[in-house]
């Protein structure tokens, strides 16, 4: 199987995707355990849905081409 251009259109939006999800997560988690407020249950099928994203986002990165001394690897 040939491996991800790291460079591509569709990695560079899976990697905007990560961080908007990223910084969701640390503004609403904050709150939660702070504030220590009843979780509603849209908050935890969230939860559950970016546990699964940064699950598959982890094996798309071992898909991923990478840069060896300036020179792109998809082996």
């Amino acid at each position: 199987m040939k491996a991800l251009d790291p460079t591509a259109p569709r990695r560079l939006w899976v990697d905007l995707l990560s961080v908007l999800i990223l910084m969701g997560e640390l503004c609403i988690t904050p709150y939660l355990l702070a504030l220590d407020l009843e979780t509603p249950d849209s908050l935890i099928m969230l939860s559950w849905g970016t546990a699964v994203f940064w699950s598959l986002d982890l094996a798309l990165g071992f898909c991923t081409g990478y840069f060896r001394h300036g020179e792109l690897v998809l082996d």
